[in-house]
């Protein structure tokens, strides 16, 4: 057996994969001005976020100013 019969054209696979992948999301876009924030018009979009700080580089008291 040859590897290509044993596990099929993944190349061929991939490529179909991605192309409706890329179909969908250019359907989901259709007319998506990215330069106006979503639902402009109406009510301000309110986003929280959190940050968690894993380290933090040295400080030094001379040269904060």
């Amino acid at each position: 057996y040859s590897a290509s019969s044993v596990w099929g054209n993944q190349h061929s696979d991939t490529s179909i994969y991605l192309d409706n992948i890329t179909r969908i999301l250019d359907r989901l876009l259709d007319g998506y001005d990215n330069r106006l924030r979503p639902g402009f018009g109406g009510p301000v979009t309110e986003v929280k976020t959190d940050i968690f700080v894993t380290s933090f580089g040295p400080v030094s008291d001379v040269e904060m100013v």
